[in-house]
Protein backbone atom coordinates (compact mmCIF):
# COMPACT_ATOMS: atom_id res chain seq x y z
CA UNK A 1 0.00 0.00 0.00
CA UNK A 2 1.54 3.60 -0.67
CA UNK A 3 1.46 6.62 1.13
CA UNK A 4 0.68 9.83 -0.73
CA UNK A 5 1.32 13.06 0.70
CA UNK A 6 0.47 16.62 -1.52
CA UNK A 7 2.15 19.34 -0.24
CA UNK A 8 1.37 23.35 -1.72
CA UNK A 9 4.32 25.76 -1.70
CA UNK A 10 3.64 29.21 -2.89
CA UNK A 11 7.18 31.44 -4.28
CA UNK A 12 7.90 33.85 -6.82
CA UNK A 13 11.12 32.47 -7.37
CA UNK A 14 10.60 29.30 -9.46
CA UNK A 15 14.72 28.71 -9.23
CA UNK A 16 14.95 28.61 -5.55
CA UNK A 17 11.72 26.26 -5.47
CA UNK A 18 13.50 23.60 -7.43
CA UNK A 19 16.79 24.21 -5.90
CA UNK A 20 15.11 23.64 -2.31
CA UNK A 21 12.67 20.84 -4.25
CA UNK A 22 15.88 18.97 -5.50
CA UNK A 23 17.75 19.08 -1.39
CA UNK A 24 13.98 17.61 -0.07
CA UNK A 25 13.96 15.17 -2.79
CA UNK A 26 17.58 13.37 -1.84
CA UNK A 27 15.98 13.95 1.89
CA UNK A 28 12.81 12.03 1.35
CA UNK A 29 14.61 9.43 -0.57
CA UNK A 30 17.25 8.91 1.91
CA UNK A 31 14.09 8.31 3.85
CA UNK A 32 12.80 5.82 2.11
CA UNK A 33 10.59 7.83 -0.26
CA UNK A 34 10.67 5.58 -3.78
CA UNK A 35 8.98 8.80 -6.16
CA UNK A 36 8.84 12.41 -5.81
CA UNK A 37 7.36 14.91 -8.04
CA UNK A 38 7.04 18.56 -8.15
CA UNK A 39 4.90 19.86 -10.47
CA UNK A 40 3.90 24.23 -11.21
CA UNK A 41 0.49 24.86 -11.30
CA UNK A 42 -1.68 28.28 -11.83
CA UNK A 43 -4.30 29.16 -9.89
CA UNK A 44 -5.28 32.35 -10.76
CA UNK A 45 -7.88 33.99 -13.61
CA UNK A 46 -7.13 33.16 -16.87
CA UNK A 47 -5.62 35.38 -19.60
CA UNK A 48 -8.93 36.05 -21.67
CA UNK A 49 -10.35 37.47 -18.30
CA UNK A 50 -11.49 40.63 -18.09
Amino acid sequence: MSITQFTRFKSDKPEEMIKTAKQGKAIFEKHGAEFLRMSRFHAGGWAGEG
